[in-house]
């Protein structure tokens, strides 16, 4: 498990937050008796047993050349680079501000990325209530007792962040996200390497998984159920009707949270991404050959299983004082954030840990062999707690 935490000393205190995401992934059992569904479960058989994709570990992001981690979705993403967000760094940034300083956070020598978080402010009931944890409070109180105490009761665990006992620690702020999103149907591995190429041509073999591929096997071809699975959230098409941008999402059933996979051009910041997206979604049914037959479609999605920790620098010194009244003999010691994401052809799943211390007919491909957008979100509706731009191979799983 990794984390990703604030450390704030002074006095001192400290502001913690620590990001996971995992990945057990459930296949649904035999509850229909379709004869698509029969042939599926047949298929399923025959198909290898699944294995987890082995996780990259990476200590340091350091150790990453092409990748950065953000506070916030509306920071500007780097040019070719790995962008990914996620909101339990949000959900402990805004605990402290509600339940501590009673006002939003100011940092000195850090004013700008204080104002984004502020401005950002997560809205709770955009996840479920049984997969977040947020609380926040003065260590005098009691309040790393109290957090151990709920952790162990709603997910029967305790905080895997050693720093929250700090002997410096005056104020722990605390996040914690879980979120698992099975996929009803398990897609298969494709045997063959998927070529992506990158927004600079190069392109590197990576493993993914998928249906229908360009050279089925004798099992693979009838795929119905899980083509039928896939939902289709927005579609382009040049003259020629190849497809030139898509949108998916890749198990229609999955409640209460959604996936939803983009190759669409990348606007500023992964929040200008979205809402791009979220008008192009908004007015596909409006389109002729909106969700047309999909047994003939191809769709392959790499995997993705990473683990990582990350400093962020920009907030993180003993420069940078709380300039709230009443906490300016605080600081930011540590800015760090730690995550662990996979998705397969199992599915996806998601589980973040946070401290802050003061101290139609015509067959289609949907093919994600160029860089490409990952969203996830309480189904249907709110915006996303977690983002991702792959624009490069660095965070694909090798086959």
């Amino acid at each position: 498990m990794k984390k990703f935490w604030f450390l704030i000393g002074g006095s001192v205190a400290g502001v913690m937050l620590a990001v996971l995401l995992f990945a057990p992934f459930i296949v649904r059992g035999r509850q229909h008796r379709s004869i698509c569904q029969l042939l599926q479960f047949r298929l399923q058989r025959s198909d290898r047993a699944y294995v987890p994709t082995p996780v990259s570990v990476y200590e340091s992001s350091a150790e990453l050349r092409q990748s950065a981690i953000v506070p916030t979705w509306d920071t500007e993403m780097p040019k070719g680079q790995n962008v990914i967000w996620c909101a339990s760094f949000q959900l402990a940034w805004d605990r402290l501000g509600k339940d501590v300083v009673h006002a939003p956070p100011d940092v000195l020598h850090a004013e700008k990325v204080a104002e984004r978080l502020n401005r950002n402010t997560f809205p709770e009931s955009d996840v479920s209530a049984d997969s977040y944890y947020a609380a926040a409070g003065w260590c005098r109180d009691g309040i790393v007792e109290n957090i151990r105490q709920e952790m162990q009761r709603r997910f029967h665990h305790l905080p895997t962040i050693a720093e929250i006992d700090h002997p410096m620690n005056d104020i722990v702020a605390y996040g914690y996200l879980e979120v698992g999103i099975p996929f009803s149907v398990p897609y298969f591995e494709n045997p063959a390497p998927l070529a992506f190429e990158d927004g600079a041509g190069k392109k590197t073999n990576v493993s993914s998984f998928g249906v229908n591929f360009s050279k089925p096997s004798t099992e693979q071809t009838p795929g119905l159920p899980l083509c039928q699975q896939v939902r289709v959230l927005h579609c382009a098409v040049d003259d020629r009707m190849r497809t030139t941008e898509f949108a998916i999402d890749p198990c229609r059933e999955s409640s209460p949270n959604q996936v939803i996979l983009a190759r669409v051009p990348a606007e500023a910041t992964l929040q200008a991404t979205w809402k791009s997206l979220e008008k192009r979604m908004a007015d596909y049914p409006r389109q002729r050959f909106a969700e047309p037959k999909f047994e003939l479609d191809t769709l392959l999605v790499p995997n993705l299983a990473w683990d990582l920790t990350h400093h962020f620098a920009e907030l993180e010194g003993f420069d940078k004082h709380l300039k709230n009244k009443g906490f300016e003999n605080l600081f930011l010691l540590h800015a760090i954030q730690g995550i662990c994401f996979r998705l397969d052809r199992s599915g996806a799943a998601l589980r973040s840990e946070a401290l802050l211390s003061p101290a139609s007919g015509m067959p289609r491909t949907f093919i994600f062999d160029r860089p490409f957008f990952i969203f996830v979100r309480k189904r249907d509706r709110g915006v996303p707690f977690f983002a991702l731009h792959v624009a490069n191979a660095e965070l694909l799983c090798k086959p």
